[in-house]
């Protein structure tokens, strides 16, 4: 009789044990911590030749889940320590951002405002908006790998990669 009591003991633990398992968290999670996260550029590569320190070397990226301005996810790339540009605000790029399904792969969409002057020179504001995606080869709480095909010289597409570390 102890070693069916034995036995069923040994079995519960087993069991108890065995659901205990820590769920892993999904991409979505990861890259805005449920809320608002930032990640700093570590290494930019092109076409896998690792890129010298620039403008865009040292860039933030900071993905939020939910922005109450603009009523959707928001997305900010500033330059940090090394300005592309001298202006007052650091804000390289800003716009939302969305997760396809599979949680691999990540569009950020960028509304470009501009003036459109006619043949009566009249001007009128005009937006477009340009999406950039990335593909997300790794994800962690601390690391975060995206890559993309920059083809704005259509002969000869560039393969970049951003490697980011939580901020």
């Amino acid at each position: 009789m102890k070693k069916y009591y034995f036995f069923v003991l040994v079995l519960l633990i087993s069991i108890i044990s065995c659901s205990r398992d820590e769920v892993e968290p999904s991409n979505l999670t990861l890259l805005t911590d449920n809320g608002v996260k930032s990640w700093l550029v570590v290494k930019l590569e092109v076409d896998g030749v690792a890129q010298p320190s620039d403008c865009s070397s040292d860039d933030i990226f900071t993905f939020e889940l939910y922005n109450e301005d603009t009523e959707a996810t928001k997305y900010t790339i500033e330059d940090n320590l090394v300005a592309c540009v001298i202006i007052d605000d650091y804000i390289v790029s800003e716009g939302t951002w969305r997760l396809n399904n599979k949680g691999n792969r990540i569009t950020l969409v960028q509304r470009d405002n501009f003036v459109i002057i006619d043949e009566n020179n009249q001007q009128e504001e005009a937006s477009d908006f340009v999406n950039q995606v990335f593909d997300i080869v790794e994800i962690s709480e601390s690391i975060l790998v995206l890559q993309a095909t920059d083809e704005s010289n259509e002969f000869d597409p560039k393969v970049v990669t951003y490697t980011l570390r939580e901020f």
